[in-house]
């Protein structure tokens, strides 16, 4: 008997010593590597009474000769093991310093850690209706520190470029808790608590909170909560999958839904996952629903926020993910909101250059912009169809905008309409300019002066100009940025117009190339003048000319067919053509009309005319101060003009009623500016004013340095029909003020 207990006694004090545990785990190893076709060795262990376990240098190679698992050590207290060893407790699981290697190769269907499963669970054999059943393991308490994963699929080139490549993941320094962890069969299940981590892509996770299933055909996450430096993330997510082998084709093989409580995302964060965001550095609040695989992507009951006025409700589509490039989206837009300084502050696309949205400054005016419709496309190629509403007005579309990489420009097609725009107040051009009905069709490139280039055919039903609405307008030309050429067609009720031409103000001298059939022109009921009765115009206008100024001016301007009606008058000018060359020190204005013919050649500014006629009446005038000279360099104003007078009935009729300048009435004379020095010559065959009537009419007015000669005369003056006084004379000299 005491032998026995002798013995006894010895078995249990070699059971305990450390190396007699370390040779014996080895043995076991041994003998598992033989059954499994792959090395398993324990650097050491040591097991205290059955109820704990200290293990060191846990190595599992896989088929392949590569590691599979490393753990540098693991500390187990054991609660129970139930009889057959069906069922293990531990209390408490430590498990530091150690690698996980997930690989697939080529060729293989299975991953590297499939042979371990066969092992435990035995063969995957679907003719068998009952399989062997492995012990079930049950852990209260599980603490990681320092573990890395790696899934590669081998026998690929690891892609070195930005973002997470799925085909080789690299999550290292991982760190977590874990409690109440059951493994039963190929089922995990417990809570999972302050896990951190970092993948090689750059990608970090701060804390990791859940409780999780995951299994042969599922994984599921309940009380899901995710931080990273920059964004937090709250909700649940479901995967389902039809094996563990889909794992390896998670984005197109695993089915996804979950839902996001509101959260916080960094969208450049995200960059690691969708490249294509590199650079985004937008923080936005996010919570929804979703569903589908990765690359089928479907979310519902989407709240989005970001900016500080800005939001997006609805849901979406989206296929083709991680591809950004090739990914295509349908957003359903219950409601887009924002404003003109958050889109100022977000990246253009390409984001990661860190230039920001440009758009121009009226569009504050706008305010809060609101769009409800659809986006669809792709992030480069989007169509919108819906209703904007601003402040300014609203806006329906039909239109699709995508970017041109080979010109680095946005292209644009489609339709646009507006039931009552306030352009006035858009353009900043009150009270001149009010609000506008419009349906418009555009087809183009560009957004600025630059690059702009697009055809429009446009219907505006009506337009508030200088306080009158005009309706009926159709346009329909080509804009080159400052360049139109195309039609114009107004059928107003006070303005009937046909225009077509060109008109470039591009250019530092402006062209303007048209041709306009002017049916009808009423210039009072369009508030051009104040007239108590209606004026209206009506002829045919071909004007080739350029010049942003009138000392600019080159060309040709040509009215045919002009008629005029001032309230029961009606003045018919056949022919009207204004020529204008040279330049403002050789110069020459030319006019032939019905009404007169006239000319001015030589060296002339219109703009600085008044101030040289001044100065040269103050030099025998001084007191004369009704024009203001300016602070320039005077100009050499230096030309010979002529004026032959034809029929100005329609002029006296509108601009000055009680003079009456008789036909034939030729004006001649010269202009310089320097020398002083002004001549006019009249001879008018009959001349009225204010029902007085001269006849046989001369003048000859002219001055140099400081003196002044007039003389003017006529041969008979009607003071009525009966009272007559012949050969009037006036002879006067005007030296410094004084006359004689």
């Amino acid at each position: 008997m005491l032998s026995v207990l002798l013995l006894l006694t010895g078995c249990i004090v070699l059971f305990q010593s450390g190396r007699f545990q370390t040779w014996l785990a080895k043995e076991v190893a041994a003998r598992i590597s033989q059954e499994i076709g792959a090395r398993v060795d324990i650097r050491s262990i040591k097991i205290n009474f059955f109820d704990r376990a200290s293990i060191e240098g846990f190595y599992v190679e896989d088929l392949h000769k590569d590691t599979l698992l490393y753990v540098d050590h693991i500390d187990a207290n054991f609660d129970d093991v139930y009889l057959g060893f069906s069922h293990f407790d531990f209390d408490h699981v430590t498990i530091r310093d150690g690698q996980f290697n997930v690989r697939q190769f080529q060729g293989e269907e299975d991953l590297n850690i499939q042979f371990i499963l066969d092992a435990i669970n035995g063969p995957r054999d679907t003719t068998k209706k009952v399989r062997s059943k492995p012990p079930e393991l049950f852990f209260w308490d599980v603490d990681v520190e320092n573990v890395d994963f790696t899934y590669e699929f081998r026998d690929t080139i690891p892609d070195t470029g930005f973002g997470m490549n799925y085909d080789h993941l690299r999550i290292r320094d991982i760190s977590a808790h874990l409690s109440n962890f059951l493994i039963i069969d190929d089922s995990l299940s417990g809570t999972i608590r302050d896990m951190r981590l970092r993948e090689h892509s750059g990608f970090v996770v701060n804390d990791f909170d859940a409780d999780f299933v995951v299994a042969y055909t599922m994984m599921d996450f309940t009380n899901l909560s995710v931080k990273s430096p920059q964004s937090s993330l709250e909700g649940k997510v479901h995967f389902d999958y039809d094996t563990y082998d889909d794992l390896s084709d998670f984005i197109e093989k695993v089915q996804m839904r979950g839902k996001i409580r509101k959260s916080s995302v960094n969208l450049n964060e995200l960059a690691v996952f969708a490249p294509e965001l590199r650079g985004l550095n937008q923080q936005i609040e996010y919570s929804g629903g979703f569903k589908g695989t990765i690359d089928h992507l479907k979310g519902f009951n989407t709240m989005l926020t970001f900016g500080e006025d800005s939001h997006f409700v609805g849901s979406f589509v989206m296929d083709g993910l991680p591809d950004t490039d090739k990914m295509y989206f349908r957003y359903n837009v219950v409601e887009l909101q924002t404003t003109r300084s958050d889109i100022q502050k977000i990246e253009a696309y390409p984001f990661y250059l860190g230039d920001k949205i440009a758009l121009p400054e009226m569009m504050d005016k706008m305010g809060i912009i609101t769009y409800r419709g659809t986006l669809t496309g792709y992030l480069d190629d989007v169509k919108a169809e819906g209703r904007f509403s601003t402040d300014v007005g609203d806006l329906e579309t039909n239109l699709r905008v995508w970017y041109l990489a080979e010109k680095d420009q946005y292209a644009y097609a489609g339709q646009f309409a507006s039931e009552r725009a306030q352009l006035g107040l858009l353009l900043g051009m009150q009270p001149q300019l009010g609000d506008l009905a419009m349906q418009a069709e555009i087809n183009g490139v560009g957004f600025n002066e630059e690059s702009l280039k697009a055809e429009i055919k446009s219907t505006v039903p009506y337009i508030q100009l200088n306080g009158y609405s005009y309706s009926n307008i159709n346009i329909n030309g080509l804009v080159d940025g400052k360049t139109y050429d195309g039609k114009l067609k107004i059928n107003d009720p006070n303005l009937r117009m046909d225009f077509s031409g060109l008109v470039d103000l591009s250019l530092s001298r402006p062209v303007f190339d048209f041709h306009a059939n002017l049916d009808r022109m009423d210039l009072t009921a369009l508030h051009f003048v104040k007239r108590d009765s209606a004026l209206v115009i009506s002829t045919e206008i071909n004007s080739n000319f350029s010049g942003k100024t009138f000392d600019q001016l080159e060309g040709q301007i040509e009215l045919a067919q002009t008629s005029v009606q001032y309230g029961t008058q009606r003045y018919r000018m056949e022919d009207l053509l204004f020529e204008a060359d040279g330049e403002p020190e050789n110069k020459s204005l030319r006019l032939y009309s019905d009404m007169a013919d006239a000319s001015i050649t030589g060296a002339f500014r219109m703009a600085s005319l008044p101030d040289a006629i001044s100065k040269v009446l103050n030099s025998f005038l001084p007191s004369y101060t009704a024009i203001h000279t300016r602070n320039e360099l005077p100009f050499n104003q230096n030309f010979q003009y002529a004026v032959t007078i034809k029929d100005l009935d329609l002029a006296s009729a509108l601009f000055f009623p009680s003079i009456d300048i008789g036909k034939g009435t030729h004006i001649e004379g010269d202009f310089a500016s320097l020398s002083n020095r002004i001549k006019m010559n009249i001879t008018s065959p009959q001349l009225t004013i204010a029902g007085v009537r001269f006849e046989d009419v001369s003048s000859i007015a002219g001055a140099e340095n400081s003196k002044l000669k007039l003389f003017a005369g006529a041969e008979r003056m009607f003071v009525t029909d009966s009272v007559q006084v012949n050969f009037i004379r006036i002879d006067s000299d005007a030296i410094t003020d004084s006359l004689g």
